[in-house]
């Protein structure tokens, strides 16, 4: 949980990206970050579950994430990469 927290504090100092919602689960939570880009905005959400941590690229209009990173994995440096391309795309 202390990774969850240090990686939600990294995100939020970001100007841009915004906390928009917390989901609480049995099991984990769900942070919710909006971005901007040049046609609307892109969705982050840092999932920790079951003692798992994700990171979900949801572009506004899909109705599933576009790609899921397994932080355990990969270093959270890569996902949010792809995500300072979708923005400058």
């Amino acid at each position: 949980m202390d990774e969850l927290a240090a990686l939600v504090r990294a995100i939020e100092s970001q100007e841009s990206y915004k906390l928009v919602d917390i989901i609480k689960y049995e099991n984990g939570r769900r942070y919710i970050f909006k971005s901007p880009m040049k046609d609307g905005e892109i969705y982050i959400h840092l999932v920790f579950h079951r003692g798992k941590l994700y990171l979900e690229i949801w572009p506004r209009s899909f109705a599933m994430p576009m790609a899921v990173y397994d932080l355990r994995k990969y270093p959270a440096a890569l996902p949010l990469a792809v995500v300072d391309l979708l923005r400058r795309a």
